[in-house]
């Protein structure tokens, strides 16, 4: 990993290498993980004025996602939601992340809730803001972890009885 090259916002990001490609992103604060995910034609410095706030409690990671921001395109690189998961997975490996919490915006949080159906068992909550009620691209077979941990939060949060009377509503 080498640190270097002028970030958005006119700073100094530190970079990585995947896949051929170099990455630029953020990673501040110690703690458990929040990795947080632009949208679309966006880059990681949509997060810039909450990161200092969030690395008080979280180590909080904020990449350009591939063809955004700083970053470079991986040679194979497919810009679907495949593609953008993999890539979360090839970057949370590489920065030794065991679990996280992804945090999407827009097209990052399609990408985030189709990185928690693909991988599971490495993502310890979900947080979605402004982001699109349908993704065609996920097969139910493929929801159904995500759909069975979410439904356990719902559960320990509110309680079977306030579940029940909110459905037969």
């Amino acid at each position: 990993m080498s640190h270097g090259g002028p970030g958005e916002g006119g700073g100094f990001l530190p970079r990585i290498v995947l896949d051929g490609a170099t990455i630029s992103y953020v990673d501040e604060g110690r703690g458990d993980a929040l990795v947080l995910l632009h949208g679309w034609i966006g880059s990681g410095a949509l997060w810039d004025l909450m990161i200092p706030e969030l690395a008080r409690d979280f180590r909080v990671v904020a990449p350009d996602l591939p063809g955004h921001g700083g970053s470079g395109v991986p040679a194979a690189f497919s810009f679907d939601l495949e593609g953008f998961s993999r890539f979360l997975e090839e970057l949370r490996e590489a920065l030794d992340i065991p679990h996280f919490i992804p945090v999407g915006h827009s097209m990052g949080g399609s990408i985030a809730l189709h990185y928690a159906a693909r991988y599971p068992h490495r993502v310890s909550a979900l947080v979605l803001i402004d982001t699109p009620a349908r993704t065609r691209s996920i097969s139910w077979p493929a929801r159904l972890p995500v759909l069975e941990w979410a439904l356990g939060l719902v559960h320990r949060f509110w309680g079977p009885r306030i579940v029940a009377a909110a459905i037969r509503s």
